[in-house]
């Protein structure tokens, strides 16, 4: 049987055993008869219970690591203590739903609804010997990992939470750290001791937040003033880099970027929320200018393949810019 996160041991369940007592749930949320679905510390990790109604199933202590639950039904279900890491909750309804010390790592919760959910921190009990023990995910995962502020409560690091509503949910010691969480709803939430560290916070009405300014440095949030204020002088810049190409180092400057926020760029290519050739054109040749070569605008935003593509089809524009930062004063 497999471990789960807590220490307590898993009870294997083939995909044709949990169909059998899904369809059993599924009545019975009906009023047609069946049996509530009572899959508390079961191991269903990559099971399909997508598009099911699960509503006030007890997946207590289960495992459901890459399992599908898109477009299931989860109103007042309990996932207390649950482990989701890289399941696929998009489009879940998570109403109500006991979300209590979960873990939804890398999981996928894009335009799920969690409003009024309960995701405080809490302790998984369960026996061993004889004997009751309490121990919480974290502890149980990494003993030796040092000391946080607050109890850790449901882990949403590196999820996919785009437009998802977390309305009146209660959010205490949630981690949200690389969190996706464009377009995201937290009217009314209860948020104490939350993580945001490196969070995609874009769309996202802040006064709704509710957290000191220091909780979101580092955050991705919408475009500053003072970042659109810049665009005459992030386009000089890029000329002059495009000058110090062409002449090889004779004129012209290399462009530093570092920190600058280049997405009001992004802007000079729509008119009317359609594609302006011209525009397209211009910012084009001054991203060709970084890379010396015709590039395409695909390029702005790199995967680590991407950049080892134009690392090997553009070395002219990494040797000299190594070379310039190489140079003493």
């Amino acid at each position: 049987m497999l471990k789960n996160l807590y220490g307590g041991d898993l009870v294997g369940r083939s995909q044709a055993e949990l169909n059998t007592i899904l369809a059993a749930h599924e009545r019975y949320a009906l009023y047609q008869g069946g049996q509530r679905a009572a899959l508390a510390h079961a191991d269903l990790s990559g099971l399909n219970l997508a598009n099911r109604n699960l509503a006030e199933a007890d997946f207590s202590g289960a495992a459901l690591v890459g399992a599908n639950m898109y477009g299931s039904n989860l109103e007042r279900a309990s996932l207390y203590c649950a482990d989701l890491r890289n399941c696929n909750l998009q489009l879940a309804n998570l109403v109500r739903a006991d979300l209590r010390g979960a873990s939804f790592k890398d999981a996928k919760l894009s335009y799920a609804i969690l409003d009024q959910a309960d995701l405080r921190s809490t302790m998984m009990t369960y026996s061993i010997a004889d004997a009751i023990a309490e121990r919480s995910r974290q502890a149980a995962a990494a003993i030796n990992a040092p000391p946080q502020a607050g109890e850790p409560g449901v882990d949403f690091s590196h999820c996919s939470l785009k437009g998802t509503s977390f309305g009146n949910a209660k959010l205490s010691g949630v981690n949200f750290t690389d969190a996706l969480l464009h377009g995201a709803n937290f009217k009314n939430a209860q948020l104490t001791n939350v993580n945001f560290a490196g969070a995609v916070l874009t769309g996202v009405n802040l006064r709704e937040l509710d957290v000191p300014a220091e909780a979101l440095e580092g955050c991705v949030l919408d475009i500053a003033p003072d970042a659109e204020a810049k665009i005459d002088s992030v386009k000089s810049a890029l000329d002059a880099h495009r000058l110090w190409l062409a002449t090889d180092g004779k004129k012209g400057t290399p462009a530093v970027l570092d920190g600058e926020d280049l997405r009001p760029l992004r802007g000079l290519l729509t008119d009317d929320e359609r594609d302006n050739e011209k525009l397209v054109g211009q910012v084009g040749k001054a991203f060709a200018a970084l890379f010396n070569t015709s590039a395409h605008l695909d390029i702005i935003f790199l995967s680590e393949e991407k950049d080892a593509e134009i690392r090997k089809t553009c070395p002219p524009f990494y040797n000299r810019y190594a070379a310039w930062q190489a140079q003493p004063g």
